[in-house]
């Protein structure tokens, strides 16, 4: 393990996103099923670097023929007493990235957390850090807490900043993007209002 983790910090000092998967090799079958269409692929995101990859990963997910039904969600902590408002700044970052996800809110990332709310999800995409060669979560504690409880989990450690972002093109698909941009905040505001 040492070996390893002494491996990937050199990885990542080289400027190579990380990303590590976990299964037990006896309930990583669900993951393949083609008769499965309620997959629920979780993202525990910090606002970072590591979390804008794990969320482009997820999606990438959904592209496979498996997975195209899954439904995305993005866990994210909050700091702020209103939920309402971290709410909505997540919602905000998730509408810019253009990736269809649901956002949830929850009082922190810790151990207790996460197996509460991904225990019963097909993927999870967890961040991780890299002290004195092992892997840890981002608290410092040892993976092997987590992992043992979950499904399959990909934990992701990006060494370099990307941006999800998907700017208009120009032309007729930049115009065909706007009215798309403008067609989803009327729908927003639409359901908003039903409530």
């Amino acid at each position: 393990a040492m070996k390893f983790g002494h491996s990937l910090r050199m990885a990542f000092r080289s400027g190579y996103n990380i990303i590590v998967f976990h299964g037990d090799p006896l309930s990583t079958e669900p993951l393949f099923d083609p008769e499965k269409n309620d997959r629920i692929i979780d993202v525990w995101w910090n606002n970072d670097s590591s979390s804008r990859l794990m969320l482009l990963f997820a999606h990438l997910v959904t592209r496979s023929r498996l997975w195209k039904k899954a439904r995305i969600r993005v866990l994210s902590p909050t700091q702020n007493p209103d939920l309402y408002d971290a709410s909505e700044l997540l919602d905000q970052q998730l509408d810019d990235t253009r990736i269809s996800a649901t956002p949830r809110i929850v009082e922190k990332i810790d151990f207790g957390t996460i197996i509460t709310e991904s225990a019963d999800s097909d993927l999870v995409f967890l961040p991780f850090r890299i002290r004195n060669s092992m892997l840890t979560d981002i608290e410092g504690y040892s993976l092997e807490r987590v992992l043992t409880r979950l499904p399959s989990v990909a934990m992701v450690m990006a060494a370099k900043d990307l941006d999800l972002d998907a700017e208009p093109e120009e032309g007729s698909a930049g115009l065909l993007a706007q009215a798309m941009d403008h067609l989803h905040d009327i729908e927003k505001r639409l359901a908003r209002a039903q409530v």
